[in-house]
């Protein structure tokens, strides 16, 4: 698919590596094609894109940032949601307790 860029254009995409032999008979089975070592004179590097974006004047740097503190914020969110269903457990066996401590009375007057 056509990308509109020039070069020295910096372009974010969204794929897989892929690498072939040098070789027209190889080249014919890409999909067969597995990554080998990227030093590998003998064979031919493609990326097989799902998404390509020209990235242009986009801050990389800020975008990582931004992902890390996006990462950081569902972290705490999902700690607060652990602590707040262990509150939840703590609760519940604190009532069993209390429902434990009614019930061995009940049966001791029931028992007298």
């Amino acid at each position: 698919f056509p990308i509109h860029c020039k070069i020295g254009d910096l372009i974010m995409c969204i794929g897989e590596l892929r690498w072939i032999d040098n070789d027209v008979s190889a080249a014919a089975d890409i999909p067969t094609a597995l990554a080998k070592a990227c030093n590998d004179a003998s064979s031919i590097g493609y990326l097989q894109a799902r998404i390509a974006r020209n990235k242009n004047g986009l801050d990389v740097h800020l975008q990582h940032r931004a992902l890390l503190l996006k990462r950081e914020y569902l972290m705490e969110r999902r700690q607060s949601a652990i602590a707040a269903c262990n509150d939840d457990v703590e609760m519940v066996a604190d009532r069993d307790d209390v429902d434990d401590e009614k019930l061995s009375a009940q049966k001791e007057t029931n028992t007298e």
